[in-house]
C-alpha cells in the first residue's frame, strides 16, 4: 500500500472533523422540521391550554388572567410551527399574540374589551312541563358555582352569569334534572319531564309524611346523599346549594373561627331590627353569633321535636336521612306564627331489621389560612413610609439628630435580618376529621340502633378548636300495623376554646421591624425596637391565659307513640325532655401586661358562666 503523505493526512483529518461537526446540526434541523405541534382540547379553560403548550413547545406564555377569565376553547390543531397553532387557537377570541424569542405575549385586540369586561351577561327564559304548563319554584344553578335563582309563579327566571362556557342545571323535586349548555344565548327555555322514580317521594312535615303530589305547600327535600355531595362537614351550609332562598351570612369579623355559628335566613330578614344598642352589639361580637333571640331565624324540627340550631350545627351529618325546608303558608299552618321565617325538618336514619350491621364513616379535610388579600409593607418599606410621613422629623437640630439615630438603628436592625412576618405568626395549617359509627339490627317487631360520633374542627388560628363527640341509642317497637313506640336517647358533648393568640387584627398592626426574639432565639416579653409593646407570642406561650374554654353537654330523651286506626286516621303522641349543661371560663394571667399598673391584689381575672336548663315538649295529634 502506498503511504499517505503528511499533507494528505492533514487534509483528510480536516474533512473528517468538518463532517463530524456538521452532522449533528444537520440531524437536529431535520428533526426540528419533522416535529409537529399537536393540540386537541374540549371545553378547556384557555389558561390551562397555554400551560399545556408551554410543556409541549418550550415557549413561555405571558398573559393576564383577567383577559382570559371565563374563556374556554374546543380545538384540534396539528401544525409545524407555533404561529399557526396560535392563529387557530385564538380564532374568534378577543385576543391576539406576539412572539419575542421564546416568549409568547397574549394581549386583548385593540377596540375589543377583555374577557373580564365581557364576562357577565343576563340569561332569561321560562321553564315548563311536558304539557306546556309553567313550573314555579324550579332551582336553577350555574353548574360548578353557587350562582343561582328560582322560577317565579309563571315559570320565568332571570340570572346574571358568566358570558360563555357554562351550563345551567335545572332541578325540581319530582322532575328529571336538566342540564342546558348556554353558549352565546341570552334566552334559554326548558321543558322538564316527570321523574317516575321520584313520584313516591314524601314530604316530612314533622307531624306526618305526605306524598309530594299530595302536599300543597312549597317544600324542598334534600336527601342524605345530596348533603354529602356538597358539604360533608356541615348540613346547614349544604342546604344553601339546594334552596336559593336559604342564605348564610358571611361573618368576616370572625373569619375561620370554628366557634362562630353561622347566621342564616330562609324568607329574608324581618323589618324589626334586633340590635338596639352598643351593649347588644358588644354582646353579639363576644358571642360569635347572632342566633340568640334572632327574629329572622327559622325553627328546627328533629324527628318531630323542636331543637336548637346549635344541635343541628353540631350534629353528625351521617345520621341525617333527609332535610325538608317548608317556607310558605303551609309552615305557618302547621307550626303557627313561630314558623313565619320557615321550618327546617330533619329526619334521622331509622333502625332497620335484620342481622347486626356495622357502618363506619371517616371524613378528613385540610384547612389553610389564606393571606393573599393582605398587601402590607415589609420592614424596609415601613421605615420608608414612616420617614416620608414625618415620623422621624424633629422640631430642632437636637431632636432631628436623635430621630436620625433612631431611624438608622432601626434600619440596621432590618439589614441584619429583622423582617418579621406577623401575619404568619398566629396561624397554622390544620387537619380536621370526622368519625361516625352505627350499629343496627333487630327483628320486625323490635329494632335497635346505636350511633357513635367524634368530630374535630381546629381553626386556622393556633389553639382554637371545637370538638364534638356523642352517642345515641334508638329502640323501635312495632306491633302489627297499628302500634309503634319509639324511644331515642342521645348524649352530646361539645368542647371548644378560643385561640390564646388573641385577635388576628392586632398582628396586622404590628411593625415588621419589631423583633419578637433576642439574639439567642428566646422570646422577649416586649418587642425589640418597639416602645415597650407587649410581645403577643410570649403571652401565648408562657402565660396561662385562655379565653372561651367551654364544655356544653346535651342529654335528650324523645318518646313517640303512634296509633294507626285506619290508613287516614291515626294518633301521634310525642314527649321529649332535654337537659343542657354549659360551663364557660375565661382566665387572664396576673403577669399579663394589662395589669402592670394594677396593685397585686387586682392582678388576674377569672370569669365563669355556668348554666343548667331543662326543656320539655308534649305534642298530641289526631
Amino acid at each position: 500500500m502506498k503511504p499517505i503523505s503528511l499533507k494528505h493526512r492533514l487534509r483528510y483529518s480536516f474533512l473528517l472533523l468538518a463532517s463530524l461537526t456538521l452532522l449533528p446540526t444537520t440531524e437536529s434541523q431535520a428533526q426540528e422540521r419533522k416535529e409537529e405541534i399537536r393540540l386537541e382540547v374540549t371545553q378547556k379553560p384557555l389558561s390551562q391550554v397555554f400551560r399545556q403548550l408551554e410543556k409541549s413547545t418550550g415557549y413561555k406564555f405571558m398573559f393576564s388572567h383577567d383577559d382570559v377569565k371565563g374563556l374556554q376553547v374546543t380545538r384540534k390543531v396539528q401544525a409545524g410551527d407555533i404561529e399557526t397553532v396560535l392563529k387557530q387557537l385564538l380564532e374568534g377570541l378577543p385576543l391576539t399574540y406576539s412572539i419575542k424569542g421564546k416568549f409568547v405575549y397574549i394581549v386583548p385586540k385593540k377596540g375589543v374589551p377583555a374577557a373580564a369586561e365581557q364576562s357577565k351577561k343576563t340569561v332569561r327564559g321560562q321553564v315548563v312541563d311536558a304539557a306546556g304548563n309553567p313550573l314555579p319554584g324550579v332551582s336553577i344553578l350555574v353548574k360548578g358555582t353557587k350562582t343561582g335563582t328560582a322560577t317565579d309563579l309563571d315559570g320565568n327566571y332571570s340570572l346574571d352569569m358568566p358570558a360563555e362556557g357554562h351550563t345551567l342545571l335545572f332541578s325540581m323535586i319530582g322532575m328529571k334534572n336538566v342540564e342546558e349548555r348556554v353558549g352565546k344565548r341570552t334566552n334559554v327555555n326548558v321543558t322538564m319531564e316527570e321523574n317516575a322514580e321520584m313520584m313516591d317521594e314524601v314530604v316530612v312535615t314533622g307531624y306526618q309524611q305526605l306524598k309530594k303530589n299530595a302536599f300543597t305547600g312549597n317544600a324542598t327535600v334534600v336527601t342524605k346523599d345530596q348533603l354529602l355531595k356538597t358539604n360533608n362537614k356541615n348540613a346547614i351550609a349544604a342546604l344553601q346549594a339546594f334552596e336559593p332562598s336559604f342564605r348564610l351570612k358571611e361573618a368576616n369579623l370572625w373569619g375561620s373561627d370554628p366557634n362562630n355559628l353561622p347566621e342564616f335566613t330562609i324568607r329574608g330578614e324581618s323589618s324589626i331590627g334586633m340590635n338596639r344598642g352598643l351593649d347588644v352589639e358588644s354582646a353579639r361580637r363576644s358571642q360569635r353569633t347572632n342566633l340568640a333571640d334572632n327574629p329572622n331565624l327559622p325553627i328546627f324540627i328533629l324527628d318531630g321535636f323542636e331543637v336548637s340550631v346549635q344541635k343541628i350545627y353540631d350534629m353528625d351529618i351521617n345520621r341525617i336521612e333527609s332535610m325538608t325546608i317548608l317556607k310558605d303558608a303551609a309552615a305557618t299552618a302547621l307550626y303557627g306564627s313561630r314558623a313565619a321565617n320557615g321550618v327546617i325538618v330533619v329526619t334521622t336514619v331509622a333502625p332497620k331489621p335484620g342481622e347486626l350491621r356495622v357502618t363506619y364513616n371517616f371524613t378528613g379535610g385540610m384547612e389553610f389560612p389564606d393571606l393573599s388579600d393582605y398587601n402590607l409593607c415589609n420592614a424596609e418599606e415601613m421605615l420608608q413610609v414612616e420617614r416620608l410621613a414625618g415620623l422621624f422629623t424633629g422640631e430642632n437640630e437636637a431632636e432631628q439628630l436623635d430621630e436620625d439615630i433612631r431611624y438608622n438603628d432601626l434600619m440596621n436592625e432590618v439589614r441584619r435580618g429583622v423582617k418579621t412576618d406577623w401575619l404568619a405568626q398566629p396561624v397554622r395549617n390544620v387537619f380536621n376529621q370526622t368519625h361516625s359509627m352505627n350499629l343496627s339490627g333487630g327483628v320486625e317487631s323490635i329494632r335497635y340502633s346505636v350511633d357513635l360520633n367524634y368530630n374535630t374542627h381546629n381553626g386556622a388560628m393556633k389553639g382554637s378548636f371545637r370538638d364534638v363527640y356523642g352517642v345515641g341509642l334508638t329502640l323501635d317497637y312495632r306491633y302489627k300495623k297499628w302500634l309503634q313506640v319509639m324511644n331515642q336517647v342521645s348524649y352530646t358533648v361539645t368542647k371548644s376554646e378560643n385561640s390564646p393568640y388573641g385577635d388576628f387584627s392586632k398582628y396586622a398592626a404590628l411593625k415588621p421591624y419589631y423583633a419578637p426574639y433576642d439574639n439567642d432565639g428566646n422570646l422577649l416579653e416586649t418587642l425589640l425596637s418597639s416602645n415597650n409593646v407587649a410581645n403577643p407570642l410570649y403571652q401565648a406561650r408562657y402565660l396561662g391565659s385562655y379565653s372561651g374554654r367551654t364544655t356544653l353537654s346535651d342529654l335528650t330523651d324523645q318518646l313517640s307513640v303512634n296509633l294507626y286506626f285506619t290508613d287516614n286516621f291515626f294518633f301521634k303522641g310525642q314527649f321529649s325532655v332535654t337537659r343542657t349543661d354549659s360551663d364557660t371560663e375565661t382566665y387572664v394571667d396576673p403577669k399579663d401586661p394589662s395589669f402592670n399598673d394594677k396593685p397585686s391584689k387586682e392582678k388576674g381575672t377569672l370569669q365563669t358562666q355556668n348554666s343548667v336548663s331543662y326543656n320539655w315538649n308534649v305534642n298530641a295529634l289526631f
